[in-house]
């Protein structure tokens, strides 16, 4: 199964369920990424550099191979964002959140790993303020605010539903048009909306 497609060059880099695989767009060759064997969540090209998410760890393709980034248990969604003015990547996991930074070569390196929380979480997005809304993997969402430094968290909520008979349940997080949207199985809410009412 096909979970997400990255062009680059001439190739095409497919993440799936069994590893990641090239594409060359001139003779259609397809090759497994070295070292990919497993789920693989996303692929994503940052300033030239090729990151990936499996069930194992975060990895960068590096001339057709994939190479483990040291301290990273599991990836399944990165993203570029401001926090607290910082420009960085964060990258979510199955127990972890992880701070990447640019090094003084202008090369994305993993910084440190966020104190004080540990869930897994299958996706997420930040919000206009900073904070970021996270999915949990089974059931419910949390909302929460990094320390000035990044290093911990200063504030976390916890959202078990959207709606009274929906107990239990994973809460999808995305952004549409620049709001956060939280959706369950019945509907879709925008966080404003969320915040009036509650």
């Amino acid at each position: 199964m096909v979970y997400i497609m990255l062009h680059k060059g001439r190739n095409f880099y497919l993440g799936t369920n069994q590893g990641i695989y090239r594409m060359n767009s001139i003779n259609d060759d397809l090759t497994m990424i070295p070292n990919s064997a497993d789920q693989n969540w996303y692929l994503k090209d940052f300033d030239g550099q090729i990151f990936g998410g499996s069930n194992n760890f975060a990895m960068n393709i590096i001339n057709d191979r994939a190479i483990p980034i040291p301290g990273t248990a599991g990836s399944t969604c990165i993203r570029r964002c401001t926090i607290n003015g910082k420009d960085i990547l964060l990258n979510i996991s199955y127990v972890d959140l992880n701070i990447f930074v640019k090094n003084n070569l202008g090369k994305w390196v993993l910084s440190h790993k966020i104190k004080g929380f540990s869930n897994p979480i299958k996706n997420f997005e930040v919000d206009q303020d900073g904070s970021i809304w996270l999915g949990h993997m089974y059931r419910g969402a949390y909302h929460l605010w990094l320390s000035d430094d990044l290093r911990s968290i200063h504030r976390v909520e916890f959202i078990p539903r959207l709606s009274p008979n929906n107990s239990g349940k994973q809460i999808r997080v995305m952004k549409i048009q620049g709001n956060i949207v939280l959706a369950d199985e019945h509907k879709l809410y925008v966080v404003s909306n969320i915040k009036q009412e509650g």
